[in-house]
């Protein structure tokens, strides 16, 4: 089963705010939070959250990639102090309800 590690856009914003001024390194920088998660499961986190009742096919003639990546953070909270502080679960609710507040307003575009 595929994992991914994951970040909520507002903690990745706020990471490369602290970044732009406090890094000045060439050397590359994760900003992943901790979370990991497979895209099943992402999906079924979504699936409830939105109350979908259909159903979702799976592609399963596609290369699911590789199995797993998993990101070492901690160059992060060491020269920036960042840490993700939200909790994924709040950040994806957070989005969806941005997202369904704005649909009307993107779905044009």
């Amino acid at each position: 089963m595929e994992r991914r590690p994951v970040n909520i856009f507002a903690a990745a914003a706020n990471a490369i705010v602290l970044a732009a001024a406090y890094y000045h390194n060439p050397e590359p920088m994760n900003i992943a939070g901790g979370t990991e998660i497979s895209i099943r499961d992402l999906a079924a986190m979504i699936v409830k959250m939105i109350g979908y009742t259909g159903e979702i096919h799976w592609d399963t003639s596609k290369p699911n990639g590789q199995p797993r990546r998993k990101v070492d953070s901690s160059k992060a909270e060491k020269e920036l102090g960042f840490t993700a502080s939200m909790k994924f679960e709040d950040g994806l609710k957070e989005t969806i309800a941005w997202y369904e507040r704005n649909y009307d307003r993107i779905a044009l575009q």
